[in-house]
């Protein structure tokens, strides 16, 4: 295992520059068109997740603020409707 670990190291042998030209640089070429579709779908995936968690973070800022407004509106009525 040394020796092989060395041998793709080692500038001299370039090991892993024949490794790469050899198997793995065919094999992506090969594969590349579905690299990049998949590439293209994580895109939009990541940009849709990121509107839905938007769009909810908006919903709830709402929510919360229409609530505080209602719960301040009978905290500070209540009183005046009880003198009626």
């Amino acid at each position: 295992k040394i020796a092989f670990v060395i041998w793709l190291l080692s500038p001299y042998t370039k090991g892993a520059s024949l490794i790469y030209r050899k198997f793995l640089h065919p094999l992506l070429s090969s594969k590349e068109r579905e690299i990049d579709d998949y590439i293209v779908q994580a895109k939009e995936r990541g940009y849709e997740t990121m509107v839905n968690f938007g769009r909810q973070g908006l919903n709830l800022a709402a929510t919360a603020a229409v609530t505080a407004a209602v719960k301040d509106f009978w905290l500070t009525s209540a009183p005046l409707l009880q003198s009626i």
